[in-house]
């Protein structure tokens, strides 16, 4: 077993007899349950009963205050970054060589947690650049509906302003509840989030996406082996998803057979990923056994795998 493995089994161990013991005063026989199950076969000398036990008490020494805010950029960074791949349609299996991102604030993620962020993302590698504004282009319109009431006599102005103005720096003003404020022919005119139509544009050869200060962009050009690996993660999902619906249990070992075309017949007949689905092999042809047609990135493929007895 892996120390990783080792530590997530061991984590996942403490949470659950902890959590038996807070339930206990309300699911007293649910949490005797979990007590009974995980604790008095291990560790004789514990009490036999969860209700013999003290309640947990709160150690706050536990608390990682700079983890836990390292994994709330991780989030925003993925949260940024599955935006990124929605708006330049990558499919969550189509890693994407590089990802840039920029901040206005500092962003404390270590190596660790970059890796987090990558492997979440299914993206190759993470570089931070200084300026956010050349990786993604805010686009303003005047939405009449709300600016009509209010300034009907300054829509040219505001339309004008609009089409040379900074957008970035209006959006990071009006975003989350703010305003921006700017004199137009001698009147203030404040603009909310409400009253502009906001449209981003990325720069060639990227898709981005921002938002709280930091902005993603995910590099949408895709050489070979990038798409082979795409490809090759996609036929994996799709055998993984077969030996469910064929009633497969996790350790059964089986032989894959095919009919395929394009890439996805280049990728079946290396076979490199026969380990990932416990195929004991992967050839071309037809076998008695579960089938199914399918599609993998626009190729026709036909798939049958047979168990292993």
């Amino acid at each position: 077993m892996t120390e990783d493995k080792a530590a997530a089994y061991t984590t996942l161990y403490t949470v659950l007899t902890t959590l038996s013991k807070v339930i206990a005063p309300y699911t007293p026989f649910m949490a005797e349950m979990m007590y009974r199950n995980l604790v008095p076969q291990f560790y004789p000398e514990a009490p036999e009963s969860v209700h013999l036990c003290r309640f947990p008490a709160a150690d706050e020494s536990y608390i990682d205050h700079d983890l836990e805010q390292g994994m709330e950029d991780v989030l925003d960074v993925v949260a940024l970054g599955r935006a990124a791949r929605n708006a330049g349609n990558l499919k969550n299996r189509q890693p994407p060589s590089e990802m840039l991102v920029a901040s206005n604030r500092p962003l404390d993620m270590d190596e660790e947690l970059i890796a987090v962020a990558l492997d979440e993302l299914n993206v190759k590698k993470m570089t931070f650049v200084q300026d956010g504004a050349s990786l993604v282009r805010y686009v303003l319109k005047p939405q009449l509906r709300t600016l009509g009431p209010k300034y009907g006599k300054k829509l040219k102005a505001i339309t004008a302003f609009l089409a040379t103005c900074d957008g970035a720096e209006v959006v990071s003003a009006v975003r989350g509840g703010g305003s921006y404020a700017v004199e137009l022919d001698g009147e203030t005119v404040v603009l909310l989030e409400e009253d502009l139509q906001i449209f981003t544009e990325s720069a060639a050869g990227y898709s981005a996406a921002a938002g709280g200060g930091i902005t993603v962009a995910l590099d949408t050009r895709l050489s070979e082996e990038l798409l082979d690996e795409g490809c090759e993660r996609e036929l994996v999902s799709k055998v993984q998803t077969m030996r469910k619906e064929a009633g497969f249990e996790v350790t059964d070992r089986i032989r894959v057979y095919f009919t395929a075309e394009g890439r996805a017949k280049r990728m079946l007949e290396k076979g490199d990923f026969a380990a990932d689905v416990l195929a004991e092999s992967v050839q071309e042809g037809s076998a008695d056994g579960f089938t199914r047609t399918l599609d993998v990135n626009g190729d026709k493929v036909t798939l049958t795998l047979v168990k292993v007895m």
